[in-house]
This record gives C-alpha cells, sequence and structure tokens, in this order.
C-alpha cells in the first residue's frame, strides 16, 4: 500500500478563552466536526481521529490498533498531547480535555473544560454543557455519558501546540479529505 501524501500541517495553539456556549460551534458549517475537534477548539480538524492528527508515521498501525483506554491514551500522546494529572486540572491558563472510550463499542469521545469551569462536548449535531442525566457537567469522571463508560484520563494541549493536517475547508464546504 502506498503512504498517504504528506499535507500542509497547521497547528492548534492552547486556547484559553473558550466558553461553554460559544457561538462558533453552533452553526451549520460545524454540523459534522466531531467531538475531538471540538474538544481541541480547532473546527478545521473536521472529523478527526486520535492518533491520526498528522495522518503521518504509524498510519497503518494506528488505524487497525483497537480502541482501549491504553490505545486512546497512545495515541492522544501520538498527537503531541500531555497527559495530566487530576489535581492539575483547572481552566486557569490551560487547555484541558476528557477523554472516554468505550466497554461495548470501538469508539471514543472527547469534552473540553472552558474557562467557566464548564465541561462541555459536541455529541452528533449540537453542543451540550449536560450528561445523559440532564446534569451540567462539572466533573467528567462522574457524568452519564452513556456508552462512554470508560475514563480515559485528563490532557492538555502543551503552550507550542499540536500539528493537525486540516481536514475541512470551509469556504463552499470543500473538504480536503
Amino acid at each position: 500500500m502506498q503512504p498517504l501524501p504528506l499535507q500542509p500541517l497547521c497547528t492548534i495553539f492552547p486556547s484559553r478563552s473558550m466558553l461553554a456556549e460559544d457561538p462558533q460551534w453552533v452553526t451549520e458549517e460545524t454540523y459534522d466536526v466531531n467531538c475531538y475537534a471540538y474538544a481541541l477548539n480547532e473546527k478545521f480538524a473536521g472529523s478527526a481521529k486520535p492518533g491520526l492528527l498528522r495522518l503521518q508515521d504509524n498510519y497503518r498501525t494506528l488505524k487497525q490498533e483497537s480502541m482501549t483506554a491504553t490505545a486512546i491514551e497512545r495515541r492522544l500522546r501520538h498527537d503531541g498531547l500531555e497527559r495530566i494529572l487530576e489535581h492539575s486540572v483547572s481552566a486557569e491558563g490551560k487547555h484541558i480535555i476528557a477523554a472516554f472510550t468505550s466497554s461495548t463499542r470501538q469508539d471514543f469521545h472527547f469534552l473540553r473544560l472552558n474557562r467557566d469551569n464548564i465541561w462541555t462536548h459536541k455529541f452528533r449535531s449540537g453542543l451540550r454543557l449536560r450528561d445523559n442525566q440532564d446534569k451540567i457537567i462539572t466533573d467528567p469522571k462522574a457524568a452519564a455519558l452513556g456508552i462512554y463508560d470508560v475514563f480515559v484520563g485528563y490532557f492538555q494541549i502543551p503552550d507550542q501546540g499540536i500539528s493537525f493536517v486540516p481536514r475541512k475547508i470551509f469556504a463552499g464546504g470543500i473538504r480536503l479529505f
């Protein structure tokens, strides 16, 4: 199999001003942007998959690997995210995401911590400030997230940012891939 062509890389820098009810994420053009891209606050990441932001080295291995908590953590580190301990989770000066996987499906889900200390997530076409029990999410580990029942950990975007290949251009709705 031929390796995928290298695409121009962009950088996601930590965003320290995200709001729970962010109007840029409530538009028709972000309808098919997934929870990982939302947690990273980067709509041009499209339907990003953990470990495949750069679509380079180890593409085939990462694509075929299972979605266990260990695999998700490895994939996030491959993308450049840093794991942090729970006592380091604070909206002050950091861009924090919480990662989950499912014990029943090969799937993942992400939440992000906003500057107002509310965790939010993108589920299908909409943003959610509440879990499946209609509770505002202040502690992701205690949130009712349906099939996403395995907590992977907390991660942050480092100050130098992380690289990614854009998957979506919004002018005219053109997809890169």
